[in-house]
């Protein structure tokens, strides 16, 4: 069986605030934002801002890469939970998974046997015990999307010299 849980849209960041020791600044906290532009929210979407703490990140550049990551991810709005038998335990946290249900359209049709399996990354797997007595798995993914994954261009953040914040420039 399949769960499908679509995200409510009232849990869908448009905004993400990254927030980073800066090593720039000896280690002060720095912010970066990042916002979805108006045109890619729904109708009605309200502001939802995700604070992201990221204390392993000091500079510029991993902290918006990281930022932009987790705000695009946080728009594919498909949630799977399946119980898998004993095979699903080879299952590990971030591997992507192809899912075929024919009744939502994912994998081969009968009017068109070469449509693609759906994709999704796994997010949570734990071993459960069936009622059986068998060993087996619940898995918790969400939809995959390459898009979330290709590299932009991100510049490291030079405050203009009137500012007076003081930079390490190393």
């Amino acid at each position: 069986g399949v769960d499908i849980t679509p995200v409510d849209l009232n849990s869908t960041f448009n905004s993400v605030e990254g927030q980073f020791p800066n090593y720039k600044s000896i280690d002060k906290t720095d912010f970066t934002y990042i916002e979805i532009d108006a045109e890619d929210r729904s109708p009605n979407e309200p502001e939802n801002q995700l604070v992201l703490q990221l204390p392993q990140v000091n500079n510029f550049v991993q902290a918006k890469y990281l930022a932009t990551r987790r705000l695009i991810q946080s728009r594919e709005d498909l949630i799977v939970n399946v119980k898998l038998d004993y095979s699903g335990i080879q299952l590990v946290a971030g591997d992507v998974v192809r899912v075929q249900q024919p009744v939502y359209g994912w994998g081969p049709l009968p009017d068109n046997p070469s449509n693609p399996d759906k994709l999704f990354r796994v997010v949570q797997m734990a071993e459960e015990k069936s009622e059986d007595g068998n060993l087996g798995a619940r898995v918790t993914l969400t939809e995959y999307n390459e898009q979330v994954y290709q590299n932009i261009d991100i510049s490291d953040y030079i405050p203009a010299s009137n500012t007076g914040i003081s930079y390490r420039d190393w």
